[in-house]
């Protein structure tokens, strides 16, 4: 809901997904593409909306545009809250890069390498696999969900887990702009991106397919 006015191009690549699995140099070549697709559109700034690809940040291609990560400003938060037992849960990828490793705190990392396929799919298997990765920790007094999925099933992991739920996009800050919009790129569009679309938008906007 923050940020209305402004005009958003969204570009989910559905046919490679997950990330979380994928090796790095595979990861860093998709997003170098979505990059430039973005850049093709002349948006002013890109927003690195996927914790996988923002835990890589660094490995991707320099451009003149500002580049927005959701890690980053995670680790700042955090750094300079009053939270001393930090839990991480996040793709394979995304603990393995160690990018959460620049927060100052105590921290214990997961990884869920089943958890955002799931989601993605509205598998039944979720509170499985889900009590399988939150068993790994205690004694966090807050929980970073270090995939955007995630938040998706906050509140299944609020009732296995009761401590603060740490949201990485509550950290991005842009300027209000003065003009309203939203246009969607896909990779693949199916039902279930459609599905998806609906459940977090609570509409039904233009949707397009690109080829990357």
């Amino acid at each position: 809901d923050r940020y209305k006015n402004n005009e958003y191009i969204y570009l989910g690549d559905t046919i490679n997904i997950p990330y979380g699995n994928k090796s790095v140099d595979e990861i860093v070549y998709l997003a170098n593409k979505m990059i430039d697709f973005l850049l093709k559109e002349n948006v002013d700034i890109i927003i690195i909306a996927c914790g996988t690809i923002s835990s890589l940040v660094e490995k991707l291609k320099k451009v003149d545009k500002k580049v927005i990560d959701i890690i980053s400003p995670t680790i700042s938060y955090i750094n300079k809250s009053n939270y001393n037992n930090i839990g991480v849960i996040a793709t394979k990828s995304t603990i393995r890069s160690n990018a959460f490793n620049k927060i100052n705190k105590n921290i214990k990392c997961v990884e869920c390498p089943m958890l955002a396929t799931l989601i993605e799919n509205d598998n039944s298997d979720i509170d499985k696999y889900l009590s399988i990765y939150l068993n790994k920790l205690d004694n966090i007094d807050a929980l970073i969900l270090g995939c955007t999925h995630y938040k998706i099933i906050s509140d299944k992991i609020s009732k296995k887990l009761n401590v603060k739920l740490i949201d990485m996009s509550d950290f991005i800050k842009i300027e209000e702009g003065e003009k309203s919009s939203i246009k969607l790129y896909f990779t693949k569009i199916d039902n279930n991106v459609l599905g998806n679309v609906n459940k977090i938008l609570k509409t039904n906007p233009d949707i397009k397919f690109v080829e990357l």
